[in-house]
């Protein structure tokens, strides 16, 4: 199966509360955009709000980016908004068509099936690491995250679960302590942001991805790397069979 468009327009996208721009983790996606080079803040700012549009759905797969629209919305010109659509698609978030309207791109499963396997291998090493190498203060640091995720669980608040998923596993890669480990899981880039929450949002997916991270707090307090690495294994394949069967 090649790139599946859930739609083929998006609606406007929604005018976020303060509350809701607070749930994403600050300069996240700006760490993945930003390569060191750039220069130009309006260009990163304007990457990152369209990015997070993206990764929340809130602009489906396939949706035009029309950058007359885009250009009014940011009170710019055409050339940022040019440069943060080219930053997009080298995270896999916009196709660039030849004499056509930028989009969002479309979702090809061979993609996120390789993208969750690789995701799966990278957060077992890092829970086995974090289970054997972090102290009862380090966990705190996890369980802090853990006890949002379960609030936003029961109040079926997916996207501040989200978040508070994403800052889960960011601290768990700092507390694996090893810097090269945690550059590999980035390089997998926001598509892979965009995959987890497409698996989040799905019905029943914040029950179980609740229970599973609470496991794993447990098995980090124990000290049981064999058990941690595997429970991170299994909820990153058992992520990968739901977003599958919502595509097929």
């Amino acid at each position: 199966m090649g790139n599946v468009h859930l739609m083929t327009l998006a609606p406007e996208p929604a005018q976020h509360t303060a509350a809701e721009r607070l749930v994403v983790p600050p300069g996240l996606l700006r760490r993945f955009l930003d390569n060191g080079e750039r220069q130009d803040s309006l260009v990163l700012e304007i990457a990152e709000q369209i990015a997070q549009e993206i990764i929340t759905s809130t602009r489906l797969p396939g949706s035009d980016l029309n950058s007359v629209d885009l250009s009014t919305r940011f009170s710019t010109s055409r050339t940022p908004i040019r440069e943060a659509l080219g930053l997009l698609e080298r995270e896999g978030l916009v196709e660039l068509p030849a004499r056509r309207r930028p989009r969002v791109a479309g979702l090809d499963t061979a993609q996120i099936e390789s993208a969750y396997l690789l995701l799966g291998q990278l957060y077992g090493v890092i829970s086995e690491r974090v289970a054997n190498c972090s102290d009862s203060i380090d966990i705190d640091r996890v369980a802090e995250h853990m006890a949002v995720m379960q609030q936003a669980a029961d109040n079926d608040d997916v996207a501040r679960y989200f978040w508070a998923n994403v800052d889960f596993h960011d601290t768990c890669g700092e507390l694996a302590r090893d810097p090269l480990l945690k550059r590999t899981v980035d390089s997998l880039g926001l598509r892979v942001l965009r995959f987890r929450y497409l698996t989040l949002a799905l019905p029943g997916q914040l029950t179980l991805s609740a229970q599973d991270h609470a496991r794993l707090v447990r098995a980090f307090r124990e000290e049981d790397s064999e058990l941690a690495g595997a429970l991170a294994r299994s909820l990153v394949r058992s992520s990968l069979r739901a977003l599958k069967s919502s595509l097929i």
